[in-house]
């Protein structure tokens, strides 16, 4: 979920997806790897960078719940078949169209 969060925001600025890896976009702190895991990295530095304490915005947990809630809806439908890639596909282009 963070990723799309990711990917849109710096498509939207004209940024490459791939470099640099994930930064505080203030201080240009570069996250060490627990500092990116979904949801609980957010809780853990409550909601803030932790090089200079700028605020993280609440849209990144939220894309992440409701990804990850999203995925699950497609897993209990489908179960781990051929289906289920459809479905994470399908819901991952849409998120990002209206991201």
């Amino acid at each position: 979920g963070s990723f799309f969060h990711v990917v849109a925001t710096r498509l939207a600025n004209d940024l490459s997806i791939i470099k640099p890896g994930s930064h505080c976009p203030r201080c240009n702190h570069m996250l060490k790897w627990y500092e990116n895991i979904p949801i609980f990295s957010y809780i853990f530095l409550r909601g803030k960078c932790s090089n200079c304490d700028a605020k993280i915005p609440i849209s990144y947990l939220v894309v992440e719940i409701i990804t990850g809630l999203l995925f699950s809806v497609c897993y209990h439908s489908f179960g781990l078949t051929r289906e289920i890639l459809i479905a994470i596909v399908f819901v991952s282009v849409i998120f990002l169209l209206l991201s």
